[in-house]
């Protein structure tokens, strides 16, 4: 039951999570073989997104399963200075202490309490404890000596913890820890918990589900390890920002072994939420509901081996980073199985996969949209123009998609990349969840040289939702604009000139973009009032021309002419 006024965390699926809960569901269930643990899920989105909703569905799946526990964490609820292990201690112990199938002898309980919390208070109920603490008693300020002599060292608790986890008596117990609202709490304390799931509870009983917006995460690493960011990158003569990025990626990586982005709701989504409010009933059930294939095997037998090592061998992948982005493609695998009904080619799965680990921004940027990456894809993969691949600002990336297109020629491969380019949306839709910080297109940012303030998202934001022309901005700055050689003027329009000694000048115009808002169309000009274009009459035959679905590549052969001309006379020095 929801309403208007109800912001609780909801246990029906409004939201079309269901293919996303039924891909996690099988993995833990199915692949506790070759599931390695202890694993850590991280669920990531920004605040309102559905973070809480998604790891409710979740929870709602293992409930009933008494091979699970479930551990709910929320960090920002405890005082500030109570530290991370005794929370998970407590609510660790308050679990056994419920589960009327742990047999464990009290004695080994008793011990574990007594090394853990205080103070404790014991009521016996037929052979089992109950137990109430209170755990805002317990921090290192007001109890401090008190809790050094009872815990003695830091690595005390893990032991002691490991020692429960691994008894006889719940070692086959699966715990399935879910930690929320991160982004609520204090920097140093996202570090402390971080740390203590990757260095002190290592148990391969435990899975862990971090719900956390990830700019949040890296903006929390990037202040508690300032100091020493600054200090590599003027060692390596590396720009601040980008050590930052580095560094904040390759340390969450250490931890988050698959990142799950919340992925966009769609305009069912939407009615279906409101449906819920308005209606106050549950109008969609959160049942087990996932197929019981093989899908690891189908997976396997799908894939060649050759072919990934070439992938990871170019991409001078470590083995722990080779081992993450194989769980990646995997989940990516199980995610798509259940969100389409459609043959998988996963050895393009892998390539889009590969791509968005190696560089997010690259990926962010041709990857954008739907229709933006099928031109890319097409222009990589079916034509494989070389001179096309080559402007990829990657080297590694241009090597995978040369190795992609090798591979295509051979008997092994037994797909159809057109059939994959074709549903590319159905790839993207879940390659975006794994990309760890998918982020608008670099040339977003770009910033107008003439001093307005504005930069080329301000002029795309006027026809976002026409996909058609972000699609046409987009394939401008991605195949033919060049930072170093040309200048842009952005207020209500764009405006693209050469570049003279980084100044901007009426008389290096080159041409104008321009959106009418009452007609919705675009044009690109190559005379505007009293400015001419220094692209010469040959490579035109009229001054404007009106960008739509059925002339758009016309005017890129226009554009790309122009360009070489401009090179070949000598006015674009690179």
């Amino acid at each position: 039951m929801t309403s208007i006024f109800d912001d609780n965390v909801s246990s029906v699926d409004y939201l079309g999570y269901e293919p996303y809960v039924n891909g996690f569901e099988y993995v833990i269930y199915e692949c506790k073989d070759i599931l390695s643990r202890p694993v850590v899920f991280g669920i990531h989105g920004k605040w309102g997104v559905g973070k809480s909703t998604f790891m409710e569905l979740l929870k709602c799946r293992f409930k009933d399963n008494k091979e699970f526990n479930i551990l709910e964490i929320n960090p920002w609820e405890y005082p500030e200075n109570t530290d991370f292990i005794s929370v998970f201690s407590a609510e660790l112990y308050k679990v056994i202490m419920k589960d009327n199938d742990f047999t464990m002898p009290l004695e080994v309980l008793s011990k574990f309490a007594r090394s853990i919390l205080s103070p404790l208070k014991f009521k016996a109920g037929n052979q089992f404890l109950s137990i109430e603490y209170d755990l805002s008693k317990y921090n290192y300020d007001d109890q401090k000596d008190k809790i050094d002599n009872m815990l003695k060292q830091y690595y005390d608790k893990k032991d002691d913890i490991r020692e429960i986890l691994d008894d006889k008596n719940i070692h086959d117990k699966k715990f399935l820890i879910f930690i929320d609202d991160l982004d609520r709490c204090r920097v140093d304390k996202v570090i402390e918990i971080m740390e203590s799931i990757k260095l002190i509870l290592n148990s391969r009983n435990c899975i862990f589900f971090l719900g956390c917006d990830p700019l949040f995460l890296k903006s929390a690493v990037a202040s508690h390890y300032e100091s020493f960011i600054k200090f590599e990158a003027k060692m390596n003569g590396i720009e601040e920002n980008e050590m930052v990025n580095d560094f904040a990626k390759e340390y969450l990586e250490k931890i988050i072994q698959v990142p799950f982005n919340i992925p966009n709701i769609n305009r069912n989504s939407i009615g279906t939420l409101i449906k819920g409010m308005l209606e106050g009933e549950d109008i969609l059930e959160n049942k087990n509901s996932y197929k019981n294939e093989d899908l690891y095997k189908k997976f396997k037998n799908s894939i060649k081996i050759e072919f990934l090592s070439k992938l990871f061998y170019n991409s001078n992948m470590l083995p722990r980073r080779i081992k993450r982005v194989v769980n990646l493609i995997f989940m990516n695998y199980v995610f798509l199985f259940y969100k389409r009904d459609l043959e998988i080619n996963t050895h393009f799965l892998a390539l889009i996969t590969i791509i968005g680990d190696i560089d997010s921004k690259i990926y962010s940027t041709y990857f954008w949209s739907e229709n933006l990456a099928k031109t890319d894809l097409k222009i990589w993969l079916i034509d494989k123009n070389e001179k096309e691949i080559n402007k990829i600002n990657n080297t590694k990336i241009i090597k995978c998609i040369e190795i992609f297109n090798e591979f295509e020629k051979t008997k092994e491969n037994v797909y159809d990349i057109k059939t994959a380019i074709d549903n590319i949306d159905a790839y993207l839709n879940i390659t975006n969840i794994s990309v760890f910080q998918l982020d608008e297109p670099e040339y977003f940012k770009y910033k107008s040289d003439t001093q307005t303030g504005k930069v080329v998202k301000d002029f795309i934001n006027r026809f976002m939702f026409k996909e058609s022309l972000v699609n046409f901005i987009g394939w401008f700055f991605t195949s033919v604009y060049d930072k170093q050689l040309l200048r842009i003027g952005i207020s209500q329009n764009l405006m693209i000139y050469l570049n003279e000694n980084d100044k901007v000048s009426d008389k290096n115009f080159l041409c104008k973009f321009e959106y009418n808002g009452i007609n919705d169309n675009m044009v690109i000009k190559f005379r505007d009032r009293n400015l001419r274009s220094k692209f010469n009459k040959p490579v035109r035959d009229r001054d404007e021309y009106l960008i739509n679905d059925e002339n758009s590549e016309e005017i890129k052969e226009i554009i790309v002419n122009a360009f070489s001309l401009l090179h070949e006379n000598g006015k674009l020095q690179s």
